[in-house]
C-alpha cells in the first residue's frame, strides 16, 4: 500500500475514535446538571465535524479516483481537500443541531405570577 493509503486510513481511524469519545463526552456533559448546557455542543459539534471530514474526504477521493488516471496522486489530493470541506459543513451542521437541541431542552421563563425563582434556579431542566 502507498504511504498516502496509509496516512489516509490512520488519520480516518484517528479521527472515528475521536468522534465516539466525544460524543460519549457530550452524552456524560447532558447527565450532569451543571454542565447541561454544553452538552449538545460537545455531543454534536466534534462529532458530526469529524464525521463530515471523513465522509467528504473519502466521498471526494471516490470521486476524483474515478476520473483520474491509475496510479495518479490525484485521490489523495481530493482526499485532502474534501477533509476540511467535509469537517466545516459538518461543524456548521452540528452547530446548528445544538442550538436546536438546546432551545427544545430548555424550559420556559415565562413567570406569570412574578414569582420570584427558586435559589440557584436557572432557565434550564
Amino acid at each position: 500500500m502507498e504511504p498516502a493509503g496509509i496516512i489516509a486510513i490512520s488519520v480516518t481511524i484517528v479521527l472515528l475514535i475521536l468522534a465516539v469519545l466525544s460524543g460519549i463526552g457530550g452524552v456524560v456533559l447532558w447527565s450532569v446538571a451543571r454542565t447541561r448546557f454544553l452538552g449538545p455542543f460537545v455531543t454534536f459539534m466534534p462529532t458530526l465535524a469529524m464525521l463530515g471530514a471523513v465522509g467528504g474526504a473519502w466521498g471526494l477521493a471516490q470521486l476524483v479516483a474515478k476520473a483520474a488516471e491509475p496510479w495518479s496522486e490525484a485521490p489523495f489530493l481530493g482526499w485532502l481537500v474534501g477533509l476540511p470541506v467535509g469537517g466545516v459543513v459538518g461543524c456548521v451542521s452540528g452547530l446548528l443541531l445544538a442550538f436546536r437541541s438546546r432551545s427544545m431542552t430548555a424550559k420556559k421563563c415565562f413567570n406569570p405570577m412574578n414569582e420570584k425563582p427558586a435559589p440557584g434556579g436557572d432557565c434550564l431542566r
